[in-house]
């Protein structure tokens, strides 16, 4: 059996919260957002990096007999350096397309939930109110929970920033209210 004011309690927090809520996870995202683009933004210019000297790493080695040469004939050195570049830069678009920035890539995929806003914490008042509705059955309960339910489906700057458990549990509630 509820708390006979549990329900509209967690309602009221649903309201109370929600402006705040909306206003706290936009600065959440767009500081999460910054942070995630610095990180992966840095990331990628290591591996660019290390694809560099690795290509150049790879074409001195693979020219090193030219380099060799030139420099026992006093020559300029202009065809081990052209080599080295050549070499290197194939070298280099190697490395790279072999692993695709998977670093960077990495980092981009971890910090995507510092890039999204999620309103499960607030949305829970809601379902939490609703599920308590449903509980205690009392006359309007179902019909309030199913009020509810559609708000919160319909609200357009929160539903979309639900997690899978939230949207999931949201659609079973729906299923209680409808009686199927």
């Amino acid at each position: 059996m509820s708390d006979p004011g549990r329900c509209e309690a967690d309602y009221e927090k649903y309201a109370e919260a929600r402006s705040m809520s909306q206003l706290s996870q936009k600065t959440k995202r767009l500081a999460g957002t910054t942070a995630s683009y610095a990180a992966a933004g840095s990331i990628a210019v290591t591996e660019t990096l290390l694809y560099t000297t690795g290509g150049l790493a790879v074409g001195a080695l693979i020219c090193s007999p030219i380099l060799a040469i030139e420099a026992a004939s006093d020559s300029d050195g202009a065809a081990s350096i052209e080599c080295v570049v050549r070499v290197g830069t194939y070298a280099m678009i190697a490395l790279a397309a072999e692993s695709e920035y998977s670093m960077t890539q990495g980092v981009w995929r971890a910090t995507e939930g510092l890039r999204l806003e999620s309103y499960d914490a607030l949305a829970a008042y809601l379902l939490d109110s609703a599920e308590c509705r449903l509980d205690r059955d009392a006359p309007g309960d179902r019909a309030a929970a199913t009020r509810q339910l559609r708000a919160l489906q319909d609200e357009t700057g929160i539903w979309p920033h639900l997690s899978n458990f939230s949207v999931l549990r949201a659609e079973r509630l729906q299923r209680l209210a409808s009686g199927s």
